[in-house]
């Protein structure tokens, strides 16, 4: 029973290494436990070899070798399927982040955005606001590309940290960005974009933002919100004056 008992208890630790280690390492000391085994077991098989028990002469050495050996191999497949598993679940967050991920700003992109109007869970009561950095072309013409770059950049951080733990903010196009707000904190549009756009103008003071917001109606395709919202924005920017009107709010 002794005997048994530590045949059982040996595959328990096969199972315990090969979650713990890489397959080849758990394979490795798996095969140097079977091995210190077997050593063990040669004594007894030696000495009673021409019995006819289970675990008498040859048999107990065959059924260590036989069973152990097997059982070590099907761990082996099990952990390298489960690395698999494992890396090719990375690879495809990987593959989804750099497909909803703007490259230059770091915000989600217009595939985001498309996702996220069609099955965001707090669209009841949310407003989608649309807005374009104005002044980006004048900034490009006399600075270069890298300051208009720049400026982008400045923006969709202060649009990042404007969006809140509630909210998530995107860059649509080149100079165009979204953002997407629960009901609590839409009526605070106004104040969050001119804080942001407040904040470029500190290092670029040509440059503002026009915008223009949408809310939710029930039923309403993303499509539908995101035009809503677009056209509020280019009504503001067609209306815009030095002292920088108030965004507009598409109504229903």
């Amino acid at each position: 029973m002794a005997r048994l008992g530590t045949l059982l208890h040996t595959t328990s630790l096969y199972v315990f290494l090969f979650m713990r280690r890489k397959p080849v390492v758990a394979q490795g000391q798996s095969l140097l436990a079977l091995a210190l085994l077997l050593l063990v077991a040669l004594p007894h098989s030696w000495q009673s070899y021409g019995q006819l028990g289970a675990f008498d002469g040859p048999a107990l050495p065959l059924t260590l070798v036989f069973t152990h050996g097997t059982l070590i191999l099907a761990l082996r497949s099990f952990a390298e399927a489960r690395v698999a598993l494992a890396e090719a679940h990375a690879r495809a967050q990987t593959l989804h982040e750099l497909a909803h991920r703007d490259p230059l700003t770091g915000l989600l992109n217009r595939r985001a955005l498309e996702h996220d109007l069609a099955t965001w869970p707090w669209r009841v009561g949310a407003l989608l606001a649309v807005m374009d950095v104005d002044g980006l072309k004048g900034v490009n013409d006399t600075l270069g590309h890298a300051a208009g770059d720049d400026l982008l950049r400045r923006f969709a951080h202060g649009l990042a940290q404007a969006a809140g733990p509630g909210g998530r903010a995107y860059r649509i196009s080149g100079d165009e960005f979204a953002l997407l707000l629960p009901g609590q904190a839409a009526a605070r549009l106004e104040t969050l974009v001119e804080a942001v756009a407040g904040e470029v103008r500190r290092t670029y003071p040509q440059a503002g933002a026009s915008v223009g917001g949408a809310r939710w109606q029930p039923g309403e395709s993303g499509g539908a919100w995101l035009a809503r919202a677009d056209r509020a924005m280019y009504r503001h920017k067609e209306r815009r004056r030095p002292s920088h009107q108030r965004p507009k709010l598409e109504r229903p």
